[in-house]
């Protein structure tokens, strides 16, 4: 048989027990009390969950994964949802529309180290096995595509990695301006970690438009 992503998907699912649900229910903040009307409808399984049944199951150590998986005709996607709203609504000096320059400096080494806090390629390798373990298949021999989709519930700028010096710059710092810096340095992380397999940066909001293209 013709290993695809979705006999990977399914087969990830049947053995492990995990059903499928929308993005935004895996997101914490968004679980009980949901924070826009763009509630995503494309399916997608909880790695995470995944991870620790069948690891559970098979009497071994848990590891790190993947926050979701999804697929397309084409593609296996693994999912990784990193939330700055609640962080940025934790440090003072995002709420100040006038921060010196000292606390633009205290605040961006903030986020800096949080983004360095992200093993992104970790994740994804431990995800891609998880999924080897579980199905027995391989899925490096070119045969599945894989994708690596890292999601955030802030706007991602057109060209985050630009836009860094010039919100420093700027005199007057909005939430919007600080949510930028997080992208900028999240999608640098990105960028550095995982340079094997194809990757995209996005808003949570424009998840189910990336799926319908892939």
């Amino acid at each position: 048989m013709n290993m695809t992503p979705e006999h990977i998907y399914k087969q990830v699912m049947t053995k492990t027990g995990v059903t499928p649900c929308s993005l935004c229910q895996l997101h914490v903040p968004c679980q009980h009390t949901p924070s826009c009307l763009s509630l995503q409808q494309t399916p997608v399984i909880n790695l995470d969950e995944v991870e620790t049944q069948w690891h559970s199951a098979q009497g071994c150590a848990s590891s790190p994964s993947s926050d979701a998986l999804s697929y397309t005709e084409k593609v296996l996607c693994f999912v990784e949802l990193k939330g700055w709203k609640e962080f940025l609504s934790h440090q003072p000096i995002a709420q100040k529309p006038l921060a010196s320059e000292k606390e633009k400096q205290v605040l961006e080494k903030r986020i800096t180290r949080q983004a360095g806090k992200y093993d992104l390629q970790r994740k994804l390798l431990e995800s891609i096995k998880l999924c080897e373990d579980i199905t027995t298949c391989n899925l490096n021999t070119g045969q599945i595509q894989i994708a690596f989709i890292l999601i955030t519930d802030v706007n991602v700028a057109s060209n985050p990695l630009n836009v860094l010096t010039q919100q420093l710059n700027m005199l007057a710092f909005t939430t919007s301006s600080w949510e930028k810096v997080c992208t900028s340095a999240l999608k640098k992380q990105l960028d550095t970690q995982i340079r094997e397999h194809r990757t995209y940066f996005i808003g949570c909001r424009d998840f189910d438009a990336l799926m319908s293209q892939l």
